[in-house]
């Protein structure tokens, strides 16, 4: 079986051609723009820790003191990965659009965009 091995010519030819591939397709057939993208994942990676307070504080009101810190932190902790690992995907894959009909991953999470915003579909 031949082994493919592309030169640093052949592959910075396909790369250009795939970027203006994905350059010449109209925005408005998507979602966001790349660079919402990009900042959004930025944001959740730098700001993911955020989820560990917030969801400390919504889970004492929820359930009392003592086990809303426990199921508070516990649940801030895997929201903080969750976030951070979408972030890193973002941040990976910003200039592939998503699909006009597909408006964030958070949103399948039932998560607002940002940890800090107050819109929350509270699930135990």
């Amino acid at each position: 079986m031949a082994r493919m091995v592309l030169s640093s010519r052949e592959f910075l030819r396909k790369f250009l051609f795939l970027g203006l591939i994905l350059g010449v397709v109209p925005i408005d057939a998507f979602a966001q723009d790349p660079v919402e993208k990009l900042g959004r994942g930025g944001t959740s990676v730098l700001s993911g820790w955020i989820e560990i307070p917030v969801q400390i504080e919504r889970s004492i009101a929820h359930n009392g003191p003592a086990a809303g810190f426990m199921r508070g932190l516990g649940r801030g902790a895997q929201l903080t990965f969750l976030r951070m690992g979408v972030g890193l995907y973002e941040i990976a894959t910003f200039v592939v659009p998503y699909p006009a009909k597909f408006a964030s991953p958070y949103a399948s999470m039932g998560l607002p965009e940002y940890a800090w915003e107050e819109e929350y579909d509270w699930q135990e």
